[in-house]
């Protein structure tokens, strides 16, 4: 098959990348022109590159040539003001579309990367399931819930597969990194309701999950949630994390909303506005506050036949590996 997977330079699209090589298929790798391809150089023979911005209509459908499955990974997971992350996720994913439509090759299967944050929060009485309605807290949130209402469209004209990661850790991500590095001096942020749970899914998982997308019949038109198998509270999340590091003594901050909130504000106004959006800013102060968000991903299992194959633990050590290695931690 050939798939071709936007955002393929980054922490998850080159993943995703080797993923779909390792199963035999060919990979079109659409980057926005002068990016970092640091994360595809042990492929780069192995793949077609593909240099496109998302306005540029003619050289987005010049790079559906052939291709019968696109992977959107691409946009924005910070930005600032609030209406770039609709101009970039919502904006891309009608660009896209648009391309699909000028393309003599229309693929067959449109995979959207959305996130867990389209859905918003869990409730009390269970963790995030496709059946519970959605209510997204965040701009980021409802720009990825946008684009899905694209992509589902009649008009679309593509089989559509949304999917709904959670946070995504492992090797060549710098979120996490941040996490760690706290977790190494013994500090814990604990953000939310006491009683809120979390999720954690390794990167490569993730990726099969998208590979699997691919092919996967009977799923046009459906969003699935991918996590790892098991919700934490924060105090065993903040276990699990000290023992990665290799430190006994920690301590669990709690963090009162109203705190969170200032401290993003105050994080923009000291960010230049040249330097985009701050890590913590205003919009993901409104997810981490939201509520609980764990994940049932007995739909995907059911739906693609996969299930996340790396526990966390496991897959904290790699990652710490992976940090060591590079001599970042």
């Amino acid at each position: 098959m050939r798939v071709l997977v936007t955002g393929a330079n980054g922490f998850l699209g080159s993943h995703l990348v080797e993923r779909l090589l390792g199963e035999g298929d060919e990979v079109v790798a659409l980057v926005r022109p002068g990016s970092d391809l640091r994360w595809l150089a042990g492929v780069r023979s192995r793949i077609s590159l593909r240099e496109a911005r998302l306005d540029q209509p003619e050289a987005l459908a010049r790079s559906l040539d052939g291709v019968e499955a696109l992977c959107h990974l691409a946009g924005a997971t910070r930005a600032r003001p609030d209406s770039r992350y609709e101009e970039i996720n919502l904006g891309g994913t009608r660009a896209l579309l648009r391309a699909c439509e000028r393309s003599g090759s229309r693929p067959v299967r449109f995979v959207l990367c959305s996130s867990l944050s389209a859905g918003g929060p869990a409730g009390r009485e269970h963790p995030k399931r496709e059946t519970d309605p959605d209510a997204p807290r965040s701009a980021y949130g409802r720009s990825k819930k946008g684009a899905e209402a694209a992509i589902f469209h009649p008009d679309a004209g593509v089989e559509a597969l949304a999917l709904r990661p959670g946070p995504i850790y492992g090797p060549r991500d710098s979120y996490f990194f941040e996490v760690l590095r706290l977790a190494r001096l013994g500090l814990h942020m604990r953000v939310g309701p006491p009683d809120a749970l979390y999720n954690f899914c390794y990167v490569t998982d993730v990726a099969r999950a998208f590979a699997l997308g691919c092919r996967a019949q009977g799923v046009a038109g459906r969003h699935l949630y991918i996590g790892g198998d098991t919700n934490y509270r924060a105090e065993e999340m903040e276990e699990l994390l000290a023992r990665a590091v290799d430190v006994r003594k920690r301590l669990g901050l709690p963090l009162p909303d109203v705190l969170v909130r200032t401290a993003a504000a105050l994080s923009e106004a000291l960010t230049p506005r040249r330097a985009g959006a701050p890590p913590l800013n205003r919009d993901k102060a409104r997810d981490l506050t939201a509520g609980s968000w764990g994940i049932d991903v007995s739909e995907a299992a059911r739906r693609l036949g996969w299930r996340p194959e790396v526990e966390f633990s496991a897959g904290l050590a790699r990652t710490v590996a992976w940090y060591r290695a590079e001599g970042l931690l």
